[in-house]
């Protein structure tokens, strides 16, 4: 079964403690999203390398599997390894010509019909 299958059918489908697989997420500076319901990146683009140790990881996680398929989990280490989210506040310089300024003043007319 594809690594990145399971991986995400885990994360989606399960409540489990992610701080460990947020510092792999840190570690090799992956772009992720983030909003209120959590944090998303693409698996699709990631190396097998990054993939193996989110899926290693998760087996670790993960203690033995029930005959409810009720999965029950290690304990995970402590939330002050919670790594910090940074999120740019800053505007990007935008240098303008002429034609560009034209176009933009032109953009923010109405028109009334």
């Amino acid at each position: 079964m594809d690594k990145r299958y399971v991986i995400s059918y885990i994360l989606n489908d399960y409540d489990i403690d992610t701080i460990d697989i947020m510092n792999i997420i840190v570690n090799y500076n992956i772009e992720y999203s983030t909003n209120t319901n959590g944090i998303f990146i693409n698996l699709s683009v990631l190396d097998d390398i990054i993939i193996d140790g989110i899926y290693d990881k998760l087996q670790d996680l993960i203690q033995t599997v029930s005959n409810d398929d009720t999965i029950v989990y290690e304990p995970v280490s402590e939330t002050d390894n919670i790594p910090e989210i940074i999120h740019g506040d800053s505007k990007d310089e935008l240098s303008l010509e002429s034609v560009d300024e034209l176009l933009l003043s032109l953009s923010k007319q109405t028109i009334t019909i």
